[in-house]
């Protein structure tokens, strides 16, 4: 079956599918990271890195599978057809790097400047001096003094005053 240099065919198709797969799973990212900026963009920053790794991991299978010892050359009566990489997969390798970059930074930013990066994206933060106190109760006396009726002027468990049946 791989004789003869034919295992070329195979190949590409692998890479063609190992691509695929890393190229929807970092599409699928995308919309989470959409989402997830408008929430917290540490994590939106986080996904956004894992998009560009994504991305790199698709090119890198589809270049290193595609890598042929000896090269692949397909003849034809008007000359050879040899493979290379194209302008989508300079593309992807730009906006994996790129994504990779700003995912990194937006994270670094976050941690180092989160005042700024709240303005940037128009967030509020809550800052750690804020302490949120929970008021003391107070033992105040009843406002009524019927034993039937609780603090709050319900009425309590031994009363039956709402617990007695009507006999016909």
């Amino acid at each position: 079956l791989d004789g003869e240099q034919i295992r070329w065919g195979r190949r590409f198709r692998q890479a063609g599918w190992y691509a695929h797969i890393f190229l929807w799973a970092s599409f699928a990212l995308y919309l989470m990271a959409a989402i997830l900026f408008t929430f917290s963009p540490r994590h939106g920053g986080i996904v956004l890195a894992w998009i560009g790794m994504l991305m790199l991991m698709s090119i890198f299978s589809f270049g290193i599978i595609i890598i042929n010892d000896p090269p692949l050359v397909i003849p034809f009566a008007d000359g050879n057809v040899t493979p290379a990489f194209g302008w989508s997969w300079w593309l992807v390798l730009v906006t994996g790097l790129l994504a990779l970059f700003l995912g990194v930074l937006i994270v670094v930013l976050d941690y180092f400047l989160p005042r700024k990066l709240a303005i940037v994206f128009n967030r509020t933060l809550i800052e750690e001096d804020d302490v949120f106190f929970e008021e003391e109760e107070v033992e105040k006396e009843p406002a009524s003094k019927d034993p039937d009726l609780g603090e709050y002027g319900q009425p309590t468990r031994s009363s039956n005053r709402y617990t007695r049946r009507a006999t016909v």
